[in-house]
């Protein structure tokens, strides 16, 4: 285990070809994902990376027309479409399970062409158990059993040969139903994708298809792959940024007065009196925006989308810290030993961040950050491709709420949910807030 960049520098970079993925990734993972990015290593990585790469071209990130229609359903749910007598103030908000499914329902519509539409279906009872097998319980169910495959990954990473202690029948329940679900999508592209959308709107698995003369099977892992990616990101980077947001008024006061002069309402917009336009917003002015931009590099930094990330040595190497009395010699890593490495940690050093590493300071960020001490998105080879599609459309989610609603009240007035050291502790206290 490290938590020293000249390590994480070596792992990811300088000495990339030494590491890969592991077995114990592969064996976790395949169940859910197959044979996909973030299982398969060497020349079979090196080509679904570069058939995936042209998915994040400036055009297609840029494009804002997915967030905005999903941001949309956000603002159904937390506001009065016109009610002069409304307050200003919501009531309680789950705001990590709003944006979890406002990012599922764009994931999912950016990668099949069709959403999912869990903002729609958020009120409903859904009982995984009792689904039909019919189209729309299946979209119904998607979400749910997405989320328990996710822990049914999460448990068989940490347990290993354990993990047949943890409830096995319902994880197998949930991979099984994601499996379908998806197999359902690329059915439908394969019999008839000459109703999917041209140019940048057209959905990344039809791209992939023009790029490529992929399989059921392929398309199907491609899927899988794309979607754990894009979704949990920018979930969990908009959950943790109102969530320190809420608990820091200054700040939050210092960045909505930033976005209100970057992207004034229109007043005279065909909006209600509730909803400020949002004509003027571009992803170009969003990445302009300083302040905004600091914020969220901030939340990234106390709160990493993976705060461990784990290779397997795939021959006898050297790290350059971690040996001797002190710590400070290199150390020689074995074939197949498995190496954890903690941006966590790393983003908290305090001989890195000074004493203030605990904090939420985005004025820090006015100053370039020490290399490799900043790993949320990976880095070197492996350095996330979905990065700038994740800051923009968090940016415009940040913007258009900002431009909403001028305070967050935390339901929980303490800082119980960022302290959790558990992802179970936070998904009991959630993200309860009034807007």
């Amino acid at each position: 285990m490290t938590a020293q960049p000249e390590n994480i520098r070596t792992i990811m970079s300088t000495g990339f070809e030494s590491f890969g993925p592991g077995k114990i990734r592969k064996r976790s993972m395949a169940p859910l994902l197959g044979q996909g990015l973030f299982t398969v290593d060497g020349e079979k990585w090196r080509h679904a990376r570069n058939l995936l790469r042209p998915l994040f071209v400036k055009s297609k990130i840029t494009d804002l027309t997915l967030v905005h229609k999903h941001l949309e359903r956000i603002l159904d749910f937390t506001i009065p479409n016109d009610d002069a007598t409304w307050s200003g103030w919501t009531g309680p908000i789950d705001l990590k399970g709003l944006f979890e499914r406002f990012t599922m329902d764009t994931a999912t519509e950016a990668i099949f062409g069709r959403s999912v539409n869990s903002q729609l279906w958020a009120t409903a009872s859904i009982s995984q158990g009792k689904v039909d097998g019919s189209a729309a319980s299946m979209t119904q169910g998607f979400a749910r059993a997405f989320d328990i495959s996710l822990l049914g990954i999460v448990i068989r990473m940490v347990t290993g040969r354990l993990s047949f202690l943890f409830k096995r029948r319902k994880f197998s329940s949930a991979f099984n139903f994601v499996q379908r679900y998806v197999s359902l999508q690329v059915h439908h592209l394969l019999k008839d994708d000459l109703s999917q959308p041209s140019g940048i709107h057209k959905s990344f698995l039809a791209a992939l298809m023009e790029a490529e003369t992929l399989n059921e099977k392929q398309l199907h892992e491609y899927s899988t792959n794309l979607l754990i990616a894009s979704r949990n990101t920018t979930a969990a980077l908009l959950s943790f940024t109102f969530a320190l947001l809420s608990l820091h008024p200054d700040i939050l006061e210092k960045l909505r007065s930033e976005i209100l002069s970057t992207f004034p309402i229109d007043q005279d917009s065909d909006r209600t009196k509730n909803r400020p336009g949002s004509s003027t917003i571009t992803a170009e002015k969003l990445l302009q925006c300083r302040y905004l931009q600091w914020v969220l590099r901030e939340a990234l930094r106390l709160f990493p989308p993976i705060p461990i990330m784990a290779v397997e040595a795939k021959k006898h190497t050297v790290l350059p810290m971690g040996g001797g009395e002190d710590g400070d010699a290199p150390i020689l890593i074995p074939k197949d030993q498995l190496v954890m490495f903690f941006p966590y940690f790393v983003h908290r050093r305090r001989d890195i961040w000074g004493d203030d590493a605990e904090s939420f300071r985005p004025e820090r960020w006015a100053n370039s950050p020490p290399s490799w001490a900043y790993i949320p998105f990976a880095g070197g080879p492996r350095t996330c491709l979905g990065k700038q599609y994740a800051l923009i459309h968090a940016s415009y989610v940040v913007t258009r709420l900002l431009q909403t609603f001028s305070r967050i009240k935390p339901a929980h007035p303490t800082n119980d949910w960022l302290s959790a050291e558990t992802e179970s502790e936070r998904s009991r206290l959630k993200d309860p807030a009034c807007l």
